[in-house]
This record gives C-alpha cells, sequence and structure tokens, in this order.
C-alpha cells in the first residue's frame, strides 16, 4: 500500500508546491488535502479534497483533521503554514504517531524570531544581529546599526 499523506492548507500555493514536490520525489503517494474554505480547497492538486471546520476553532479543525487522518490510514500529517503547525502542535495527541512535531511550547518560541534569539544567546549560542522592528520611522537607524 502506497504512503498516505494528509496536507493542511490544500489548494493555497504552498501547499500545491509541497504535493507537486512530494510527487516529484515519489510518484506513488497517495495525498489527501483539506482546508476550510471550499474555493481554496477546489485548487488542490491533493488526490481527494477535504472540507474542514473553520481554523478559527483550531480544536474542532483538528479534531476533524484527526478524523480524517484515521479513517484514511493516513501516515503522516504535513502542515504547510506556522498557524496549522501552531494549532496541530497544540493538539498532537489526537494524532499520536501520524504528526512528527516538536511540543507547543517550541513550536511557539521558534515563530516569534525575537525571543528565539534571545533564548539562544541565553544558551550560549551563536545569533545573528537582531533588532526588533517597533515603528517605520526606526527602519533607517536599524540598518545602520546592523551594516
Amino acid at each position: 500500500m502506497a504512503t498516505r499523506l494528509l496536507v493542511t492548507s490544500a489548494g493555497t500555493g504552498p501547499s500545491n508546491n509541497l504535493i507537486r514536490s512530494l510527487r516529484a520525489g515519489e510518484p506513488a503517494l497517495t495525498i489527501l488535502g483539506g482546508h476550510d474554505d471550499p474555493f481554496v480547497l477546489q485548487g488542490s492538486a491533493a488526490d481527494r479534497r477535504y472540507l474542514l471546520p473553520s481554523a478559527s476553532t483550531p480544536a474542532g479543525w483538528a479534531r476533524a483533521l484527526a478524523r480524517i487522518a484515521s479513517r484514511e490510514a493516513v501516515d503522516l500529517v504535513i502542515p504547510v503554514t506556522d498557524a496549522d503547525t501552531a494549532a496541530l502542535s497544540r493538539h498532537r495527541t489526537r494524532f499520536g504517531r501520524r504528526l512528527f512535531l516538536p511540543r507547543a511550547t517550541l513550536v511557539d518560541l521558534c515563530t516569534d524570531k525575537d525571543r528565539f534569539a534571545a533564548r539562544l544567546t541565553a544558551l550560549g549560542l551563536p545569533v545573528p544581529a537582531t533588532a526588533r522592528v517597533r515603528a517605520l520611522r526606526e527602519i533607517d537607524a536599524l540598518f545602520r546599526r546592523l551594516a
């Protein structure tokens, strides 16, 4: 039986690029896709498409994905966006071995580049020069400082 993948945000440019890349590497894959917008979902390159509840309710969205993953015997769920990754990581227990993501606190840390850089610095690891932009008028001075 071919490996079965479930891709989030199906029908978006990034998910379609991912699906094309996966198929280029392994044409025998079965790829399922889910999205909460029926018009976006229509443009998905997935073999089968599933309309999901609104992603604005992450628990219901993740529950629906988990049901699809179970019913379709999905081997791996692949989140496409940062928001999908964060939601799935928070609801990781629903997916068991079908989801390969770090714990939610680590995902949250990695999505905040300023906090992430501060954490790496605190651990004594090298970090590129980093500056938080708080207002557009600061940009020229920040570029001079970082140059």
